[in-house]
């Protein structure tokens, strides 16, 4: 806040930290005394999805998306018991590697028929000798830049109803 002169628009923390018992706690208390903070991100998934998910892509995929869902939704019950407003899904979390393309990533996650409250996170990026020194998902994110910037993503988005927006205020 002294940075940049006002809050932050919303909470997320680097491998879905601000799910965490003690955090999360932290984060009701932050979002009360923040008025301009608009939500805190949750990761979430519905089981069905997932469980589909460990028979269509793999078991492991699944296993790690309940690893993240479980924390999630507790985080979300107490973000909705004290008027803390959250998304819905998170979607986009995929094993980073070189034969997994974001296309079928986004496409696995379009089977959820996406609504306003569901944030659908990714990395795309410009890799350089830095990045591959400081950040272990290096390789995907070219490749996921260049399917956002590509007609294919626009014509599955026109295709599904889906723009690229900010989370509902």
């Amino acid at each position: 806040i002294n940075l940049f002169g006002q809050a932050p628009d919303f909470i997320d923390g680097h491998q879905h930290v601000q799910q965490l018992p003690i955090i999360r706690n932290s984060i009701v208390s932050i979002m009360k005394n923040y008025k301009t903070l608009k939500y805190a991100r949750v990761a979430n998934l519905p089981n069905p999805w997932i469980l589909k998910a460990a028979q269509t892509i793999s078991f492991k995929f699944a296993l790690e998306n309940l690893a993240l869902t479980i924390p999630g939704r507790q985080a979300a019950a107490l973000f909705t018991k004290n008027n803390v407003r959250h998304n819905r899904f998170l979607l986009g979390y995929y094993q980073h590697r070189p034969e997994v393309r974001f296309k079928t990533v986004f496409n696995n996650y379009l089977t959820l028929n996406p609504e306003a409250k569901d944030v659908f996170f990714c990395h795309p990026g410009f890799i350089d000798e830095h990045l591959k020194k400081v950040d272990s998902l290096v390789e995907s994110r070219k490749e996921n830049l260049d399917f956002l910037l590509s007609a294919e993503f626009e014509d599955i988005c026109s295709i599904n109803k889906l723009s690229i927006n900010r989370f509902p205020i």
